[in-house]
């Protein structure tokens, strides 16, 4: 209930903060291309659509992490939320 009111407030920092978590599976402070892999395999799984192939999702992730990294994707929360603000 926390988060859904979080990501309803106004405080962009707030909301990024909660993104980055999201998807540092790890908590170890960065992103990786797994775990963005791991984190857009579970959004198609929630959305119950078995239609989408493993290699879409791969695809998925990789153009996500391509088009972002480093300076995005895989550095720390601070870094991370300078360049989405």
């Amino acid at each position: 209930m926390l988060s859904l009111a979080l990501l309803n407030g106004d405080c962009v920092t707030d909301k990024l903060d909660w993104t980055f978590r999201l998807y540092d599976l790890k908590r170890d402070g960065v992103i990786s291309s797994d775990e963005l892999l791991d984190v857009i395999s579970s959004v198609y799984d929630l959305l119950g659509d078995s239609q989408i192939l493993p290699s879409t999702v791969q695809q998925h992730a990789d153009a996500v992490f391509q088009a972002r990294a480093p300076v995005v994707i895989s550095s720390h929360l601070l870094l991370f939320i300078f360049h989405c603000a």
